[in-house]
């Protein structure tokens, strides 16, 4: 005997699988970041709203801006009143030629450097 998918039962499949979907990428963004933070969604809607925020706001530092690794929150230089995260130390002394450079760089992609203390 042939089974029959009716168009309920496929929408509903597809509905959960969604739900799963959006529910798994929100518990994905619990926990400590880089920098300490916590998220704490409430579902899909509020990834929503949180990617339209972070947009508005920009992003915070995630990656290293000489190789493009993630960063290491303990390497990191303070310079004109902005820290810079970087993977490892050859990268901190590369950005140290030219600093500028890669600020511009990364503030035209909308990343936010954190203050200096």
């Amino acid at each position: 005997m042939k089974r029959r998918y009716t168009r309920g039962s496929v929408g509903a499949l597809a509905f959960l699988l969604l739900t799963v979907a959006l529910t798994g990428g929100a518990y994905a963004w619990m926990g400590n970041g880089a920098f300490g933070e916590t998220r704490s969604p409430i579902g899909g809607v509020s990834l929503l709203a949180d990617a339209a925020h972070r947009a508005h706001q920009g992003e915070r530092q995630a990656l290293c801006p000489i190789t493009g690794e993630k960063i290491d929150p303990s390497t990191f230089v303070d310079y004109q009143g902005k820290r810079v995260y970087f993977c490892c130390a050859s990268c901190k002394k590369a950005f140290l030629k030219d600093p500028q450079k890669y600020i511009d760089a990364m503030e035209s992609k909308g990343i936010v450097l954190e203050k200096a203390p």
